[in-house]
């Protein structure tokens, strides 16, 4: 969030990452995926989180443990998030029950108004400026 890198950042792009291809919607900084994914967990609701473009009818739990997955990669604080050789372990069901997720990382977007924004876009713009240097001969 502040452009710092932690010894655990790849575990947090990767649990942003999952939370995206789970739930088909992009994590802005100006619309937070992650609190709106928190409040429907809290809630008991993440089953509708689901993109409707995935065939869930027999995917359902492992869907929801991706969901569960990211949320612990995401938490607050890196020390409550898992080691990247952990998540291999849940990704593969080696590790059968997760820990409860704490908190994720939230922006000052609250979740409703993620829930209720008008615009999602799909698509990226990266800004790219290139400078061909010339060396004098």
């Amino acid at each position: 969030m502040e452009g710092k890198i932690s010894v655990k950042s790849d575990v947090y792009s990767f649990g942003v990452l999952l939370l995206e291809i789970v739930t088909g919607k992009r994590n802005h900084g100006d619309q937070n995926l992650l609190a709106y994914v928190w409040k429907s967990w809290q809630e008991g609701d993440a089953i509708h989180l689901v993109d409707d473009s995935i065939d869930s009818s027999n995917l359902m739990s492992e869907l929801m443990r991706c969901v569960h997955m990211g949320l612990l990669c995401v938490q607050e604080c890196a020390d409550d998030r898992p080691m990247m050789s952990a998540v291999v372990s849940m990704l593969t069901s080696e590790i059968a029950s997760l820990p409860q997720p704490k908190k994720p990382v939230l922006s000052t977007k609250t979740a409703t108004e993620w829930e209720t924004s008008e615009s999602h876009e799909s698509s990226s713009t990266n800004p790219l400026t290139v400078t061909a240097i010339e060396v004098g001969r």
